[in-house]
């Protein structure tokens, strides 16, 4: 995760498929200025996934 900066762009991440898993998430919390503040899904499997790939959001 890249380190915060009080003027970063905090960013809810609505779905946690395949593209918010493999592209979305990983540019997100990689692009300077921006924080993967959340991630929402309703899938059970994907929830521990993205709390384990991201931990903190």
């Amino acid at each position: 995760m890249a380190s915060m900066d009080s003027s970063d762009v905090r960013i809810a991440l609505i779905g946690y498929g395949l593209a918010g898993s493999v592209f979305h998430a990983p540019l997100i919390s990689t692009t300077p200025g921006m924080q993967l503040a959340a991630i929402v899904t309703g899938n059970a499997d994907r929830v521990d996934l993205a709390r384990r790939m991201h931990p903190g959001t």
